[in-house]
């Protein structure tokens, strides 16, 4: 009985991971979350007076490589996300 109590709950755990994922993956349009990153960095933007969209702004690394900041913002959050998700999972 009380394995059958775990089994369950370890279930309930791992599709509630599946689940978080799925929402919180850029590709999710059920929750919307590009549009959210993407209205995140819009405050951000306002917050710091940056002028510009995030697909024109350019990001310069030491090398002289130049960058997207779209594309560096979403790579950040998606790296995030999942540090976060395997430290929930891990719990």
């Amino acid at each position: 009985m009380a394995r059958r109590r775990v089994r369950r709950e370890e279930e309930r755990r791992i599709r509630a991971d599946e689940r978080l994922r799925e929402e919180l993956s850029r590709g999710c349009e059920y929750s919307g979350t590009q549009e959210i990153v993407q209205e995140t960095f819009e405050e951000m933007r306002e917050q710091i007076g940056m002028e510009g969209d995030w697909d024109e702004i350019g990001v310069t690394d030491t090398d002289n490589r130049e960058f997207v900041l779209q594309d560096v913002i979403e790579q950040f959050y998606d790296l995030m996300i999942e540090k976060v998700l395997n430290y929930i999972g891990a719990e």
